[in-house]
């Protein structure tokens, strides 16, 4: 993927992404052992905020909060690490304001192969004093959270799929320098194959969208965006000609797509991070 890389050293981004109950936050502490950024996390934002008495009013601030150190901490251009489910399409479009803001993004996806596990592992954990999740939302933010799995996964410089299932972690997806290796055999979840025929089919996608332009950049997906020019379109992809290059919205990501013959007018807007349709 291109991007802003001028040939000077690139901020990094580290995201810890994955449905609750997988097993994020240990995963990311071991990783942070050799990471020197900002470190933002909701959850401890909202065991500081003693203050609010009611649980999802605490939340919600703290999600607030979190968001706008975030911003203010990649408006300065420092290194930032962060979890969240992504189960919602608003987060894999910040991987896109990340990158084009010149962040080498790395995104590591923790998953288990169940959703009852992660069920569980919430109950364990609430029983020790953590945070609760209602069983609906888990398993709703689960099966949201692997669907926009692959749409991450491309949107990211590098990336690991971590399956967190058994007793040990395994590695079983990997991208760097946009080469993709993956452990898919008859024992392999359901989730990774889905992953990697999507992966698959919007490499396709890109090659397709992507010959004979030697520039081109994943658009701006944020919220209240709008594109309008000539384009061609794919199962996955929207591209776009415009004066600076070749522009590449995701289909995926989009909430308005008006196409009249080779003319298309797009539009990207979330409310509370889902995209609006």
């Amino acid at each position: 993927m291109t991007g802003n890389t001028n040939g000077a050293a690139r901020p990094q981004l580290l995201v810890f992404a994955g449905p609750n109950g997988s097993g994020k936050s240990t995963i990311n502490k071991s990783v942070r052992e050799h990471f020197s950024g900002e470190y933002v996390n909701a959850d401890d934002i909202a065991r500081t905020l003693t203050h609010i008495p009611d649980a999802r009013e605490r939340n919600l601030q703290a999600a607030e909060m979190a968001r706008q150190q975030r911003e203010q901490c990649m408006a300065e251009g420092r290194d930032l690490a962060y979890e969240t489910v992504m189960s919602t399409e608003e987060k894999v479009a910040d991987l896109i304001t990340a990158h084009r803001a010149g962040y080498l993004v790395s995104l590591y996806f923790i998953t288990t192969d169940n959703p009852d596990l992660n069920v569980q592992r919430v109950i364990n954990r609430v029983a020790q004093g953590g945070h609760a999740v209602l069983e609906a939302q888990i398993r709703q933010r689960y099966a949201r959270s692997l669907n926009l799995l692959a749409c991450a996964v491309e949107k990211a410089d590098n990336a690991l799929v971590i399956d967190n299932s058994g007793s040990r972690t395994e590695i079983v997806a990997r991208k760097k320098d946009d080469q993709y290796e993956y452990s898919v055999t008859a024992l392999a979840p359901p989730y990774l194959e889905a992953c990697y025929q999507s992966l698959k089919e919007r490499e396709e996608s890109l090659k397709f969208l992507t010959q004979g332009h030697q520039a081109w950049t994943f658009a701006d997906a944020s919220h209240g965006r709008e594109y309008a020019g000539e384009g061609v379109i794919t199962a996955w992809h929207i591209g776009l000609i415009t004066p600076g290059g070749l522009e590449i919205h995701d289909r995926q990501l989009l909430s308005h797509v008006q196409q009249s013959g080779d003319h298309f007018q797009l539009a990207y807007a979330y409310q509370h991070g889902k995209r609006v349709q």
